[in-house]
């Protein structure tokens, strides 16, 4: 297991033992066998030991595709495939299935961390308001925009809980595609 996927599972594991605010990160440092200062080569602060970077050029390049109407050209499921970029980056992917179990369990029992991954969804639905808009060429003070933008944040959100009561046994990123397709029901009015 990589170094940070190793930090990532220490941190998880403290915050499930003592909280997000019951632990150090001199005391993550031991835990993972490193220095504390060999620990911010690889993370740039408590929030990214936990929940992972928030950014990376992958997720860049998907907002990038996004925002020019890529890869399928149809928004949903372009949201789809951008979702599972930022879900992968928050909770690990296919690759680490305990991170994301470990992931599950903290958000599930830290109220603090629940608060810092709802700051960082919201940082990530704005730079999604901006890609639609782009996508589609509306001006912000266009009407379709937020509505738009909040189906999609809804879906962020119900993913985000259905991830969390699950204890990690649905996928974000299929709680997310699950949410869409309700959606997409409802607005058919098959359930209305």
């Amino acid at each position: 297991m990589p170094r940070i996927s190793q930090i990532r599972v220490a941190a998880l594991n403290l915050v499930i033992e003592a909280g997000y605010g019951g632990f150090t990160m001199e005391e993550l440092a031991q835990k993972v066998g490193v220095s504390r200062r060999t620990l911010f080569n690889y993370i740039k602060d408590k929030e990214s030991a936990v929940l992972g970077p928030e950014f990376s050029e992958e997720l860049e390049h998907q907002f990038q595709n996004f925002a020019a109407g890529l890869p399928t050209g149809s928004l949903r499921e372009d949201s789809e495939i951008v979702a599972k970029a930022v879900f992968d980056r928050a909770v690990g992917d296919e690759f680490f299935p305990e991170i994301s179990q470990l992931t599950a369990q903290a958000l599930a029992k830290d109220t603090k961390l629940r608060a810092l991954y709802c700051q960082r969804n919201s940082r990530t639905i704005e730079r999604l308001r901006q890609a639609v808009q782009a996508r589609e060429g509306w001006k912000s003070s266009d009407s379709r925009l937020t509505p738009t933008v909040n189906i999609i944040h809804t879906q962020f959100l119900t993913a985000f809980e259905i991830f969390v009561e699950t204890r990690g046994g649905t996928s974000l990123s299929e709680a997310f595609r699950n949410a869409g397709a309700i959606f997409e029901d409802y607005f058919n009015d098959e359930l209305a």
